[in-house]
């Protein structure tokens, strides 16, 4: 195996691609419809996005080591995806929020607890439980400023590397620990 430089590894281009389809899902949300932003399909969409870029780079890298990858170099591989594809959309994240349309964390706020009033109201929750669910959220700040994008950033790459954790064990192969011998068969 030859040595390659870093922006020709597998999990650089993966994550680049992830990072890349992370913005334009984003942006397309954002001129869509906003609400879509807070939506827990789209929530799931993104994990099954990273989830599939994680599979498609392990398997290049795989294919690039003759068929085989350990489990710590899968490991490897997809936090490498991870973080890069993180990376990359926090800082959109944070033009979106800073630059783009400033009003725009106060709006997704405003649609994630009407959301949440809307939810809890179907589950039979009490006007009392609403009330102390809506206080709570509206004390809670979000900053979109770069502290706590990274803090949505390190958040995001965790729960990421665990998905990566799962995910290398399904993409990783061994070589078979004894070689058959031709001349034995």
């Amino acid at each position: 195996m030859e040595n390659k430089g870093l922006l020709e590894k597998s999990f650089v281009k993966w994550g680049l691609y992830a990072g890349l389809a992370s913005v334009v899902l984003t942006f397309l949300l954002y001129i869509i419809d906003v609400k879509l932003m807070v939506s827990g399909w789209i929530s799931l969409l993104m994990y099954a996005m990273i989830i599939a870029f994680m599979v498609l780079s392990a398997r290049q890298q795989r294919a690039e080591e003759e068929g085989y990858l350990s489990y710590g170099k899968a490991v490897m591989n997809s936090l490498g995806v991870n973080i890069i594809s993180t990376i990359i959309s926090v800082l959109f994240s944070a033009l979106l929020y800073n630059v783009i349309d400033p009003e725009l964390p106060e709006t997704l706020k405003t649609i994630s607890m009407e959301n949440m009033v809307s939810t809890m109201e179907s589950l039979g929750s009490s006007e009392a439980d609403i009330d102390n669910a809506l206080k709570m959220a509206e004390e809670r700040q979000m900053n979109y400023d770069f502290k706590g994008l990274s803090l949505v950033a390190l958040i995001a790459i965790a729960m990421n590397f665990v998905v990566g954790l799962i995910v290398s064990i399904f993409t990783r192969k061994n070589p078979p620990m004894f070689e058959a011998n031709e001349s034995e068969a």
